[in-house]
């Protein structure tokens, strides 16, 4: 029974595959800054992190906490997403999921 030769241990790449590999790790790097900037940037939070004032709503059927947060965000100089998360801490809520007849606390403006 013949068998074939085994191969070298060395792999090599073509102009082409050096190219190709360089190039995903430029995307990789530059994906990781643009996430660390995103996730670092305070825009808008700032009017958020003040608020000291707060009311206690029923959640009511069909509401989401984007939809509460849509409702008193025009008080606010902030996004959506940041007063949805401010909400959420508010709470100690570990999901955006909602039941009707849920007690929650929201910011005033």
């Amino acid at each position: 029974m013949a068998t074939s030769p085994a191969r070298g241990g060395t792999t090599r790449l073509t102009a082409r595959g050096r190219f190709l590999l360089g190039a995903s790790g430029l995307v990789v790097a530059l994906s990781l800054i643009s996430a660390s900037t995103a996730l670092g940037s305070n825009e808008g939070s700032d009017s958020v992190s003040v608020v000291r004032d707060y009311e206690q709503i029923t959640v009511l059927p069909g509401e989401s906490l984007w939809s509460i947060a849509r409702q008193i965000a025009p008080g606010f100089s902030a996004r959506t997403g940041d007063i949805v998360a401010l909400i959420l801490e508010l709470n100690n809520l570990s999901s955006s999921e909602l039941r009707s007849g849920q007690e929650l606390l929201i910011p005033t403006a």
